[in-house]
């Protein structure tokens, strides 16, 4: 059984301190309750991290694969988002 749970979620970025919103998708093969993800995840919205690292350490906490997408909009690109995905797979053996 694979089971998803898609949310979004916020964390501040180190190079401009903008609050990013990011699409987050879980895929495993456990159940777990969308309230235990919620709470686990929401100290997040005061961290200060990159993107990469946050997909990273999102997928170690939750030893799942992790899909992160969101709009960026960096100093270079102010008024122009642009879409970045990223993913990660853990296996465990």
């Amino acid at each position: 059984m694979l089971v998803e749970h898609t949310f979004t979620m916020n964390c501040t970025c180190p190079m401009n301190k903008m609050r990013d919103t990011y699409e987050v998708t879980f895929r495993m093969t456990k159940l777990m309750p969308v309230e235990t993800i919620l709470k686990q995840t929401g100290s997040f919205s005061e961290r200060v991290m990159f993107q990469e690292d946050l997909t990273e350490l999102l997928a170690h906490e939750f030893q799942c694969e992790v899909e992160r997408t969101n709009w960026k909009i960096g100093s270079g690109n102010i008024g122009r988002g642009f879409r970045v995905r990223g993913g990660l797979r853990i296996v465990t053996v």
